[in-house]
């Protein structure tokens, strides 16, 4: 049977912010501590979050390839364009011999660029997120049954929390202490992101739990408190990376969770700003503005010393993702019926 949730306004708020901080990040308009970091490891949290908030209390067994299945369809066309762009149109890509296209390229139309330090900004350089997404989606059945498990114990959740979290705090040390004989990019590697989809799909879990502080915040204290509440779990996320932006990432990864939860109690100023039709509508384009946006900043590159390039590029990336959004929206109605 499926699971009927609400649409969580604040964090489809919060995912639209992480991309367009992306964006910011790559034209160099933002450039406070390692805000591009923290926009994907929100990414990644938000994809875990959101997943076990709709699925994890269905009933239906699934496997790795039946999740992996259902969401290629809405990943792997954009995907495949924006390949085929870089491939055709960008003089870094198109240059290269036939043997690039046959090893590299086959890694990237395979979604597998991002497991190799070499090649994860191949082609499409944000295209390594969808490479490790898929592996997250993967590996969900997975992380669910690690999790069903652990419920049925005394603070079952919370151990599997510390479990989870300790192998991520590890992959930050190998990286730091072990790079000689590891190449392991925090960044990109679709096992270290897979670890922070892992501890969003367990904050989830909790959220959903039928408890007494649950039930408070949710019922027990009003709209106004719970806003400001949020807004002080958000004011120490950021104060904390401006502050530390030199310690593990792994850090900044735990110190967010206590922000989707606290979030997902959808009341308040922040849900009423996510539940903005225009906020509705950017926010089912995200992938979009995402993917596209590299290639036209390849061709409409940015310069601080003309601001109208930055108007430029913000234009063009959002008419192609609008188009592209549309044409995909009439497809998939027109011949999925």
């Amino acid at each position: 049977m499926k699971q009927n949730t609400p649409y969580i306004s604040s964090l489809a708020l919060l995912k639209l912010i992480a991309v367009f901080g992306i964006l910011g990040c790559h034209t160099s308009l933002i450039r406070v501590f390692d805000a591009c970091g923290r926009m994907v490891e929100i990414l990644f949290l938000a994809s875990g979050f959101l997943m076990a908030y709709n699925h994890y209390m269905e009933a239906k067994v699934t496997t790795a390839w039946q999740v992996v299945k259902k969401k290629l369809p809405h990943l792997y066309p954009i995907h495949l364009i924006c390949f085929l762009l870089q491939w055709l149109f960008v003089a870094t890509w198109a240059m290269k011999p036939i043997s690039y296209l046959f090893s590299v390229g086959i890694l990237n139309l395979t979604l597998q660029q991002a497991w190799f330090v070499r090649t994860e900004f191949s082609f499409n350089n944000v295209s390594w997120f969808l490479s490790a997404l898929v592996f997250c989606y993967a590996m969900t059945p997975s992380i669910k049954n690690i999790i069903k498990s652990a419920e049925k114990k005394k603070y079952g959740l919370l151990k599997a929390l510390i479990a989870i979290a300790a192998i991520r705090y590890y992959c930050d040390y190998l990286a730091d202490h072990a790079s000689r004989y590891v190449s392991l990019d925090i960044h990109c590697n679709p096992f270290v992101q897979m670890l922070n989809y892992a501890l969003g799909y367990i904050t989830a879990v909790g959220f959903m739990q039928k408890n007494a502080f649950n039930k408070m915040l949710k019922e027990g204290i009003s709209a106004w408190q719970l806003s400001i509440l949020q807004i002080l779990v958000i004011s120490i996320y950021i104060l904390c990376c401006q502050r530390f932006a030199e310690v593990y990432r792994f850090y900044f990864v735990i110190i967010g969770l206590p922000v989707f939860y606290i979030l997902a109690f959808d009341r308040g100023i922040i849900e009423k700003i996510g539940s903005l039709k225009v906020i509705r509508w950017l926010s089912g384009m995200t992938l979009e503005i995402f993917m596209f946006h590299s290639f036209i900043l390849y061709k409409l590159p940015t310069n601080h010393a003309e601001p109208m390039s930055y108007i430029i590029f913000l234009g063009v990336t959002m008419a192609v993702s609008i188009a592209y959004h549309e044409t995909y929206r009439f497809i998939t109605k027109t011949y999925t019926k």
